[in-house]
């Protein structure tokens, strides 16, 4: 899981509540009046566009590339069933995500400990399905006739709700997660300094199931190239400090340099599969990395 600002990317004139014409105010309208609601405007075309331009064709919560393999989830973060959900925040831009089917739809999976790292033999039911779990009550709104349906107002029915489950367009999820050697994702040092933000990422993992042994595995490989370029990058490096390296040859492995440096680059970009994995090891090892507009020297 990745913080994206959702303000990068403009919200679908389908879903623009501030118009009464869209697709998304006709829909609520007819929901609020009726027992029956129906739920169609969220799945507009330019939603699944929108979305998938705003996580770079990646799922919400567990960073995996879901194009080439399978059609989008438009996942509702605050569920929109209209018994125990949120179901006039079906058609809010707010409340979308994309999703694989794995994070979106339950059922039992092999996971991995966060904390141990061990593999649990008894599966686990994961998948967010129409789950959300609260520290506190849930959000409530009355459609009087006093309640003006617009797009801010819709939002701001939930600002006071506190969801267990973490957000990436609004937590700042970056700080929360580590990775351990083997790829499993575990609350990091400065989530365990808070009770409040160690609940909310232990939740999300068990949840979501960001352990589960397919994905774990996906990351390992990942994270395998990734301290192959970092080795070789180290290696390189103690090259540069021999003394009796010729001009040629220093200058042939900053160009190396260079490009192993563009290349980690890449996988810390936030179109990359796991990059916040890939951000968090090369932040450790490196700090932060170079520029690679011209070739590094930085290293000599």
């Amino acid at each position: 899981m990745r913080y994206f600002d959702r303000k990068r990317v403009d919200r679908p004139s389908c879903l623009d509540m501030d118009k009464k014409t869209s697709a998304a105010h006709k829909e609520l309208q007819k929901n609020i009046q009726n027992k029956k609601k129906v739920f169609n405007a969220y799945g507009n075309d330019a939603v699944k566009a929108a979305l998938e331009k705003l996580f770079h064709g990646k799922c919400a919560y567990c960073e995996s590339h879901y194009s080439a393999t399978q059609p989008i989830d438009v996942e509702h973060y605050r569920p929109k069933n209209a018994g125990t959900g949120y179901f006039w925040l079906a058609a809010v831009w707010e409340n979308l995500l994309p999703s694989c089917i794995d994070c979106n739809r339950e059922r039992y999976q092999l996971m991995f400990d966060p904390l141990t790292g061990v593999l649990v033999k008894k599966e686990k039911k994961a998948g967010k399905h129409d789950h959300f779990p609260l520290s506190g009550p849930k959000a409530a709104v009355v459609f009087d006739k006093a309640f003006i349906i617009n797009n801010i107002n819709l939002a701001a029915t939930v600002t006071a709700e506190k969801s267990l489950l973490l957000n990436p367009t609004i937590d700042q999820v970056n700080v929360l997660f580590t990775y351990t050697d083997e790829a499993i994702i575990a609350p990091s040092t400065k989530a365990m300094t808070s009770q409040a933000d160690m609940a909310r990422v232990d939740k999300t993992i068990e949840l979501l199931g960001l352990n589960r042994v397919g994905l774990v595995a996906k990351r390992k490989e990942i994270l395998l190239s990734l301290n192959v370029l970092l080795y070789t990058v180290d290696k390189l490096t103690l090259l540069l400090g021999d003394s009796t390296l010729t001009v040629a040859s220093r200058e042939l492995v900053k160009d190396l340099l260079y490009y192993l440096f563009k290349e980690i680059q890449r996988t810390c970009a936030p179109d990359f599969p796991y990059s916040l994995m890939c951000k968090t090891v090369v932040e450790k090892r490196l700090g932060t990395l170079p520029s690679v507009a011209s070739p590094v020297g930085s290293c000599a």
